[in-house]
């Protein structure tokens, strides 16, 4: 009895271990924004901070997450040569864009001189941190999630000691918090390449696969459409008061953290190179409706009892946490189970909900509100679509609703 209960015990000890690091993770993540924000407010040098960090993650999201993952998922699976392209291409791209981004403020009159400081280690950050994600990606892809569960544990936790000191100046604060965040994130590219992160993967890639063109194709046409449409979400913000930005990211970290602890820590062991059946991923997906629609209710009942001033935020953002953690399992299920042309489903609804942003923007009646309500619709109606592709009309039905719960706020905040 015993030598049953031991291995089975050791199992579950396996699965846990994603979500406790997913957990710890974001959970350093907020502390870490809570630190930042409680030192100085929000700010320029947080607006330049987030909009600049975003940016420098965007190669890495739409390389990456966006065409390695789901070619290394795919049964047309990517290259050697066409690994080491992407993996070796995404830190240089993180400095491009960071420089970019930077330009964008200044034009805006958004960054000055003082801020030059922020942009350097924003850059120098990003290109690290794209070294880091390369491995953490090929391990999530053999069905090990624990090293993209806690990719960002070390670097949250320096960020976290480093502000606890007091800085009387913004940006001093948010460059040594910067600092903090290369060094974390140098030291775990250290250790990942020391115990071989990634490398039995590599091992097993083909020199040559012929179709993989075709499918990169797709999964790269899909992730640049949606990281640049985001991109345009964002830069929509700078055309907002002053801290639109840093509200906006903050909003953005809870809903990621929450999506990330419940989806990227435990998907991966459902769905990965060798799972031959989407049963397990529509399971997964009812036991989070089932659990995070309560949440969202208790929350905007809370709201509009104790915080009415904010209802409206909240509701949005509890429909954003359950729209995104839907459409991240529905990817991950729609990269593994539908061809990759696929990808053209949620290109079409980015792209629509991208066009409608900067539509809304040159309105006077533009606010925060309706940029929330966005960002969630971007979610809720790409999940629709991937959800009715992959035969799971309930829940599909279900966030057809939120979208259309999103679309009628939207639509208010810009006719009150």
């Amino acid at each position: 009895m015993t030598s049953i209960v031991k291995p089975k015990a050791r199992q579950h000890l396996a699965l846990l271990r994603g979500p406790i690091l997913s957990l710890a993770s974001q959970g350093t993540g907020v502390v870490q924004l809570a630190l930042l924000i409680w030192q100085n407010g929000a700010n320029t040098s947080t607006d330049a901070y987030f909009y600049l960090w975003n940016l420098g993650l965007l190669p890495t999201s739409t390389l990456l997450v966006g065409v390695l993952y789901p070619m290394l998922l795919s049964e047309r699976r990517i290259s050697r040569g066409g690994v080491n392209i992407l993996r070796w291409s995404t830190p240089v791209l993180g400095l491009a864009f960071v420089g970019v981004g930077a330009i964008w403020l200044e034009w805006n009159g958004k960054l000055g001189s003082a801020l030059l400081p922020i942009v350097v280690c924003s850059a120098a950050n990003a290109f690290v941190q794209a070294l880091v994600w390369s491995r953490a990606v090929l391990s999530e892809a053999e069905g090990d999630p624990r090293w993209m569960s806690g990719i960002a544990l070390p670097a949250n936790i320096l960020a976290v000691a480093t502000l606890i000191a007091p800085w009387s100046d913004p940006v001093h604060a948010v460059t040594a918090m910067l600092c903090a965040l290369i060094v974390g994130n140098v030291g775990l590219l250290m250790v990942m390449r020391m115990m071989g992160v990634g490398q039995h993967i590599l091992d097993t890639v083909p020199n040559q696969t012929s179709g993989s063109k075709s499918g990169a194709g797709w999964f790269f046409a899909r992730s640049s459409v949606g990281q640049v449409a985001l991109v345009l979400i964002q830069s929509t913000a700078v055309l907002l008061p002053a801290s639109s930005l840093t509200i906006l990211s903050v909003a953005t970290k809870i809903v990621g953290a929450a999506s990330a602890t419940l989806v990227n820590a435990v998907v991966p062991t459902l769905v990965h190179q060798s799972t031959d059946s989407p049963k397990a991923g529509h399971k997964f997906l009812t036991v989070l409706w089932i659990g995070l629609a309560p949440i969202g209710i208790v929350g905007g009942v809370i709201a509009a009892v104790w915080f009415r001033e904010f209802l409206i935020p909240v509701v949005i953002v509890g429909v954003w946490l359950v729209s995104a953690t839907t459409a991240a399992v529905a990817q991950r299920m729609t990269f593994r189970f539908l061809p990759p042309s696929a990808s053209r489903l949620t290109m079409v609804s980015v792209s629509a909900v991208a066009l409608a942003v900067i539509a809304s923007s040159r309105m006077t009646t533009f606010d925060l509100n309706v940029l929330l309500a966005a960002y969630a619709a971007v979610d809720a109606a790409g999940a629709v679509l991937l959800l009715l592709a992959l035969k799971n009309n309930w829940i599909g039905l279900w966030t057809l609703l939120c979208t259309a719960f999103l679309a009628g706020t939207w639509i208010g905040s810009l006719t009150s």
